[in-house]
């Protein structure tokens, strides 16, 4: 391998690690807003389902730390 194919091999590996290094730092600054985003597509797309833990009537959602309803 000569010294150009070298220097080009080292700047194409810069070049990928730059470019993760600052899609892990988008990921990490969106992380928050990604996650509302996500929770609420979940949150409307499932359907109503049981929850055992809620102490809801069959088919109501309810969050895991609510006190039971009465």
């Amino acid at each position: 391998m000569t010294r150009a194919e070298e220097l080009k091999l080292l700047a194409r590996e810069r070049r990928a690690a730059t470019e993760q290094a600052l899609l892990n730092r988008a990921v990490r600054n969106n992380k928050g807003p990604v996650d509302r985003v996500i929770t609420k597509l979940v949150m409307t797309q499932i359907p109503n389902v049981p929850d055992e833990h809620a102490g809801g009537a069959p088919g109501q959602r309810g969050r895991l730390d609510a006190p039971p309803k009465r």
